[in-house]
């Protein structure tokens, strides 16, 4: 195997922005959607309207790293990788694709350097807010953001289901449980499960054109102790986002609103020094720019944040994707 000079390895990972952005324009453009087989790069340019040469070039840049196959006549193919490009994909990424380089994450990455000097997220160096309270005043931002979530939750919402036995549980609430993809996953496989979405309002006013009739949808914040009561608590991604007191403050409300024996579920990434380890630690950055003092943990500081809260986390559950089941119950 070929290994590059040093100067050249650094090169190709600071061109990895090429890679980045190009990706984002052709999941904004739908490029994917229009590639059945080998398709020649001026029907794919006249069904999505954009200029067939320099539509080729970035197709074949994408190519070069095993996005796209190029074979003769200026047609490409889809890849495995590039598959879930397509909206019409079981496990589509697009959404996902279109929010990481949208142009309000794009403008607070360019702002790191203020993350790293003062600890601070560079989106509210940028926006002048939080990225929770500016989300509200930018519905379409919003709309994308809940998409990239739900379609991140996809994938990850099948692993869970077949890593863990829900069967136990009466009523599972998800707590910022966005459009319901991972509780819809789960019921489907343990039907015998009672399902809530819990999330804010107007998340909840988008999630119930997506919900099935047999899960409910309350609105509020997990910051204030007016979770639904149930035996078992789930959330995906939540507790990233915030510092330690704000994920005490969450794991507490769910530890008042909980039924005698209940449990809470958290799913997350953890930050180890195994190899595989690295989604995780790439995603922390994106903690430290958009999030009020969100960060990956590890298994250490997940049962800290448990104990202070009064819970105990018990057994942590290994999935086939970069999320984990964090268990616990009261301490």
């Amino acid at each position: 195997m070929h290994t590059p000079p040093p100067e050249q390895h650094l090169m190709q990972l600071t061109m990895g922005k090429f890679v980045s952005r190009s990706i984002t324009a052709i999941a904004n453009l739908g490029i994917a959607d229009h590639i059945s087989g080998p398709t020649t790069v001026d029907s794919i340019a006249a069904a999505t309207k954009t200029n067939p040469d320099a539509l080729y070039r970035v197709l074949r840049a994408l190519a070069a790293v095993g996005l796209f196959v190029e074979s003769e006549g200026r047609k490409f193919a889809l890849t495995p990788a590039s598959e879930p490009l397509r909206t019409d994909h079981p496990k589509s990424m697009r959404a996902m694709c279109r929010m990481l380089n949208s142009d309000w994450n794009w403008a607070a990455w360019g702002q790191l350097e203020h993350s790293i000097q003062t600890a601070k997220p560079a989106f509210d160096h940028v926006y002048g807010m939080p990225a929770f309270e500016w989300f509200p005043k930018h519905p379409e931002s919003s709309q994308l953001f809940g998409q990239a979530m739900s379609s991140l939750t996809t994938g990850v919402s099948h692993a869970v289901a077949n890593a863990y036995d829900f069967s136990p549980v009466k009523h599972l609430v998800d707590v910022g449980g966005s459009h319901g993809t991972l509780l819809s996953t789960i019921i489907a496989k343990f039907p015998s499960v009672r399902g809530t979405v819990f999330d804010l309002p107007h998340v909840i006013a988008e999630a119930r054109a997506h919900l099935p009739a047999s899960i409910g949808a309350v609105g509020g914040s997990f910051f204030d102790a007016t979770l639904p009561k149930a035996d078992a608590y789930i959330m995906k991604s939540i507790i990233h986002d915030w510092d330690d007191a704000s994920c005490i403050k969450i794991l507490a409300n769910c530890r008042t609103a909980m039924e005698p024996g209940g449990r809470v579920l958290i799913l997350e990434g953890m930050v180890s020094d195994a190899p595989e380890a690295v989604f995780t630690k790439l995603l922390d950055l994106e903690m430290l720019v958009v999030t009020q003092g969100g960060r990956e943990r590890t298994e250490a500081e997940f049962g800290a944040l448990l104990h202070r809260a009064g819970l105990k986390l018990t057994r942590v559950v290994r999935t086939q994707s970069p999320f984990c089941v964090i268990e616990a119950h009261a301490g």
